[in-house]
């Protein structure tokens, strides 16, 4: 069986952490990683952005070493068309089978579900930032994503359509 990347795509509060934590418990020879877990590692500047852009670098240069040693990798960011496409270079480069998922939900709920979490760790909601991010995440195209409506679903079962296809007899 050919090794993987796993991209966990989607809007802020659509439901890919707790997916990357359902999977993180039951996947082995799998490496994870968030673009929040990663930002939170490097020295924070005055933008977020390029916080953010940093970030995505780190994980791009940790994928490499975890596919050289042979193991998968499961990624829970939001992407944009330019950083898909570094992806992609990743996957070709080391013949890896690449598996895109994009979690979902009505802007009304992931906006509440953001606030809600923002709320309990006593952070400021940023609404602004919030609509910036979504709307660059719903102008890309979708094509060879495979969609989840985490409004429509529950964690659990999008663990288990995701669960799945990686480990399913056409894998």
């Amino acid at each position: 069986m050919k090794n993987y990347l796993l991209l966990l795509d989607g809007p802020k509060g659509a439901g890919k952490s707790t997916l990357s934590g359902l999977l993180e418990e039951n996947l082995s020879n799998t490496e994870f990683f968030g673009i929040d877990k990663e930002r939170n590692l490097l020295k924070r500047t005055a933008s977020i952005k390029d916080d953010n852009e940093r970030a995505f670098q780190a994980i791009l240069e940790k994928l490499k070493a975890v596919f050289g040693q042979g193991k998968n990798a499961v990624i829970d960011c939001g992407v944009t068309e330019r950083r898909l496409g570094m992806l992609e270079v990743i996957v070709k480069e080391y013949d890896l089978v690449f598996y895109k998922f994009s979690l979902t939900a009505p802007y009304n709920v992931l906006r509440s579900r953001v606030e809600e979490r923002a709320k309990i760790k006593g952070k400021k909601f940023g609404l602004e930032r919030f609509d910036v991010v979504y709307k660059a995440l719903q102008a890309k195209s979708f094509d060879g994503f495979c969609m989840l409506d985490s409004n429509k679903m529950t964690p659990q079962e999008m663990f288990e359509v995701v669960y799945s296809k990686i480990t399913g007899p056409s894998s």
